[in-house]
């Protein structure tokens, strides 16, 4: 095979783009993993009651630093959707407009329950729809990928019904294993490091958003980021000092970390004191549990034959917990996380060895030692490859593109670089 029709050359002086024909390495790789094959080996799957309280959702989120959890109605005995950072968000924007001091706030979050937040929602929806005359993803809806789908097949469920994350189910058992993201999809293609495609710049093919990026200053308050986020249905804003360099960045998943006991002052605080308090929480905690890793093989061997792994009753975990309202204890309902397991820890230093043996430029990561605030970011010359070992090793959903005076260029995220690797149709 010629060198410049071979797929997985990595060269400086590269042929010119043929993206339908470059990503078709990348779109076969996940046609042969399954969705079985994110599934950690140990884990959890929370599941909440739709008669819990707001507040108490906030709770488990942040007790099992998650972002997300399916929703169970026990009196029709059916998953009932999903409640996200994105859905507290919302909350949190309209619930600070109607209430306007600390005692109003708390009462309101503790006496929603979840079952009315999704009426609400629906309503909220029904409304854009009207409006806007586009279809409008019905939020009660809650979309689920087989076990047995490829992961070619689980992206295309999270992009064409544009959400982030969906359930891993199991329909013998009516069993979700895990949450498919985008994330844990992307960290499986550190794998294609030597694809002629991971060899381009974000420049080479435009990747990114570049355009009216949405911004907030150190010294504005919290409840003003969240503002902004939900006017701009964005779930992350770079940070910017007075000098307009960039610094951090507050995203919807920080919000986790709001204090129970002290909500309203927390949303009143400046997002540069909260994202460092955030920050030093973060590093007292251990790593999210990783997937298994992909088995050691070679590629470009075998294309044509199956390599899915096909689950049985032995491999499921049955580590599955409904939370509901007549917990006498929601913390002592859920199980403390595992520990990693061995092949997840050398998964890990494969993803860290990856990073480091790439010919990328080594000031990615910045500490600012003044605030103790931490920034990971790149530049439009970067290759796919150097931004994609960096977002799986930080375990991180987006990076700041920045210019030489560290100005705020872009924003590139793992949903921006696996659409392009999903939704561009290769020549087959």
């Amino acid at each position: 095979m010629s060198e410049e029709h071979n797929p997985f050359i990595s060269v400086e002086d590269l042929p010119p783009l043929d993206i339908t024909k470059e990503v078709q390495p990348i779109q076969d790789f996940l046609q042969r993993f399954t969705a079985f094959e994110l599934v950690p080996e140990s884990g959890k799957v929370v599941v909440l009651d739709v008669n819990l309280s707001v507040i108490s959702a906030l709770r488990i989120l942040k007790s099992n630093r998650i972002t997300s959890v399916p929703l169970w109605n026990s009196e029709r005995n059916e998953y009932a959707g999903m409640f996200t950072v994105s859905d507290f968000n919302t909350i949190l924007v309209l619930f600070c407009e109607e209430c306007k001091t600390r005692e109003a706030l708390e009462k309101k979050m503790s006496s929603t329950i979840l079952q009315q937040w999704q009426q609400t929602k629906k309503q909220i929806y029904d409304k854009e729809k009207s409006k806007s005359g586009e279809l409008v993803r019905d939020p009660m809806s809650l979309y689920l990928t087989h076990v047995e789908a490829t992961l070619y097949h689980s992206c295309r469920t999270l992009f064409d019904h544009k959400i982030h994350r969906a359930p891993i189910f199991e329909p013998v058992s009516n069993t979700i294993l895990h949450i498919v993201t985008h994330a844990r999809i992307l960290r499986f293609l550190v794998w294609m490091q030597d694809c002629l495609l991971m060899n381009r710049t974000l420049r080479d093919l435009d990747l990114g958003i570049y355009e009216n990026i949405a911004c907030v200053k150190t010294n504005e308050n919290v409840i003003q980021a969240l503002q902004r986020m939900h006017e701009r249905r964005i779930s992350a804003l770079p940070m910017i000092d007075s000098e307009d360099k960039v610094v951090g960045v507050f995203s919807m998943s920080d919000i986790r970390y709001l204090s129970i006991s002290k909500i309203f002052t927390d949303l009143n605080t400046p997002v540069e004191e909260y994202i460092r308090r955030v920050q030093a929480q973060q590093n007292h905690l251990s790593s999210e549990t990783i997937p298994r890793p992909i088995p050691q093989r070679n590629i470009d061997d075998s294309k044509n034959q199956s390599s899915t792994i096909t689950p049985n009753s032995s491999q499921i975990s049955q580590n599955w917990t409904i939370i509901t309202s007549s917990s006498s204890s929601i913390t002592s309902t859920i199980p403390s996380q595992q520990e990693p397991n061995t092949n997840s820890q050398l998964q890990q230093q494969d993803i860290s060895s990856i990073q480091s043996s790439s010919h990328s430029a080594p000031l990615i990561v910045v500490k600012n030692t003044r605030n103790t605030l931490t920034l990971y970011y790149c530049r439009r010359d970067d290759k796919i490859k150097e931004v994609l070992a960096q977002l799986a090793r930080r375990n991180i959903h987006r990076l700041v593109v920045v210019d030489d005076q560290m100005h705020v260029s872009g924003i590139v995220s793992v949903s921006d670089i696996l659409r392009l690797f999903i939704l561009k149709q290769s020549k087959r």
